[in-house]
């Protein structure tokens, strides 16, 4: 016995034009329940065959359903027998259609708008990986370099007079120990990391301070203590 689909595209349209209710819900799966026993003669290919199209394109029908009435299977059994269904979802990068391995996936990438295939989310991380070791390998490049610098090169260079004045900003252009505006430095606590600082790695100090820290090394304790 030949399966004829043309009969339930026939079916099918006629469900859509029929109001979705739950009466109406019921008496379809009641329905399915009983055509299930005309279909003992069909091969199990072809039953799986009406159990891809039911899935696929019968949404009144619900999953459990199918598989229970028309497979005898759990819904798990069913989503590993269900052939994926190709879409009208096109990727925004590469128009592919979007081929679906199950309805809950066809009803999330239909809210998605802006579906991906998975090729073009590897592509696009791969070049993203890329972009960032390329800038990583620069970012290293350029801290070797800064850090080789003659010192009084160093001050003049973009990188220190970017993050002096940021440093200044954060102080208010005042000396972290007696508060004055006048004749302020940007002063190194550490070298360690010259060329990438940290905020944590200078002081804002007046040229008083400053004079006294070189000589007597005492601000910076005080400094460190809170």
């Amino acid at each position: 016995m030949s399966f004829d689909i043309t009969k339930l595209d026939s079916l099918n349209k006629k469900l859509e034009e029929i109001e979705e209710t739950k009466i109406y819900l019921k008496e379809l799966e009641k329905s399915l329940s009983d055509i299930t026993k005309k279909f003992k003669d069909y091969s199990e290919e072809e039953i799986i065959e009406i159990a891809n199209y039911l899935y696929w394109n019968v949404s009144q029908i619900k999953s459990k359903v199918i598989a229970e009435e028309l497979l005898n299977m759990t819904i798990r059994g069913l989503l590993k027998i269900i052939k994926p269904f190709e879409s009208n979802i096109k990727c925004k990068l590469c128009n592919t259609s979007l081929f679906c391995k199950s309805r809950n996936e066809l009803t999330y990438n239909r809210n998605n708008k802006f579906f991906i295939c998975k090729k073009c989310r590897e592509q696009r991380n791969e070049e993203r990986i890329k972009t960032r070791d390329i800038e990583t390998s620069n970012r290293n490049k350029n801290i070797n370099y800064l850090k080789n610098l003659q010192y009084s090169e160093y001050l003049q260079s973009k990188h220190w007079r970017h993050f002096r004045e940021n440093v200044l900003k954060r102080s208010n252009y005042r000396c972290s120990i007696c508060n004055t505006d006048n004749n302020i430095h940007v002063h190194h606590r550490t070298y360690e990391n010259r060329g990438h600082e940290n905020y944590e790695d200078v002081i804002v100090l007046c040229g008083n301070c400053h004079h006294l820290f070189h000589k007597t090394k005492h601000i910076e304790k005080e400094v460190k203590n809170g």
